[in-house]
């Protein structure tokens, strides 16, 4: 690969769906295996450019940015921050780029909106990568539990500590927590990520998200049962120092999961900023059967 082909591989386009100007970012060849990357909170697509460079010689990769993050435009004022909304959006995006059947990266927030709507579209799904993106309980870290518990109680007090949960410390915390090697994550990552959030209206659309996650809890028993009955080839990686969402998650996965295939990581969240070339080697194996 020559220096040329390396820088312009990958592809940073718009999309209209329903009146929403999508932000996406695509590489590598369309005939090849398609994988869709979709980010979770408080990231975007950016979170995978430097692992897209690294698959877009062996498979056709597709990030958006879904509304209220990154590079999108909101502009649907009847679009309401719920997950099944972000389902909805998810599965029109896939509609418009022709997607039939994929790889899917369910990470984070991304966990419980690709599930969604591959159980309502079986036929889709390819195969499933897990990295540190829950569907038990027995995941959910302590800011999750802490999350609801403040919802509950409903108090001044209660709901200051919950709005902590959008603001640069708490972002910044996301991608520093648990990590091996703290030079591998650019400061860029995460004043970027604050810097979106903090755009007018932004926020507030954030925290009614966070607040409905809820809904996510009641259908894990749903998704359970849909991946014990299809079995679908599964990769879980995992960065094993999250405290978002722990490592209970990952074994609950693999339990499920029998043929699943397990890597594990000595980092925290945002297991691709620090292992991008182990990761990638790994996801490339295991779809191509290397």
């Amino acid at each position: 690969m020559n220096r040329q082909e390396f820088h312009t591989q990958i592809k940073n386009d718009w999309v209209d769906i329903n009146n929403n100007r999508i932000f996406y970012r695509e590489a590598g060849n369309r005939e090849k295996p398609v994988v869709v990357l979709l980010h979770g909170y408080p990231s975007s697509s950016l979170m995978f450019k430097e692992i897209m460079l690294l698959l877009a010689d062996s498979v056709y990769v597709l990030a958006p940015d879904m509304p209220g993050f990154g590079f999108t435009e909101l502009n649907d004022a009847g679009f309401t921050p719920t997950f099944e909304q972000y389902a909805l959006f998810l599965n029109a995006f896939l509609q418009s780029k022709k997607i039939t059947k994929a790889y899917f990266y369910l990470f984070d927030y991304s966990a419980p909106i690709i599930m969604r709507v591959l159980t309502q579209n079986p036929e889709l799904m390819q195969g499933l990568i897990f990295q540190n993106g829950i569907i038990h309980k027995e995941g959910m870290g302590e800011v999750l539990i802490n999350a609801r518990k403040w919802l509950d109680e409903n108090t001044g007090e209660s709901l200051k500590q919950y709005n902590k949960l959008f603001e640069l410390d708490y972002t910044k915390w996301e991608y520093l927590n648990g990590i091996y090697d703290r030079t591998k994550i650019a400061p860029e990552y995460y004043m970027l990520d604050q810097y979106l959030l903090d755009r007018p209206q932004i926020k507030a659309f954030q925290i009614a998200l966070k607040k409905d996650y809820r809904s996510n809890v009641e259908l894990y028993p749903q998704w359970q049962l849909f991946l014990h009955r299809w079995q679908p080839r599964t990769l879980i990686l995992w960065g094993k120092n999250d405290e978002v969402f722990t490592m209970q998650g990952a074994y609950k996965i693999h339990e499920l999961v029998k043929k699943s295939e397990l890597r594990i990581y000595d980092c925290g969240h945002f297991a691709l900023l620090e292992y991008p070339i182990q990761i990638s080697d790994d996801i490339k194996r295991f779809i191509l059967n290397k």
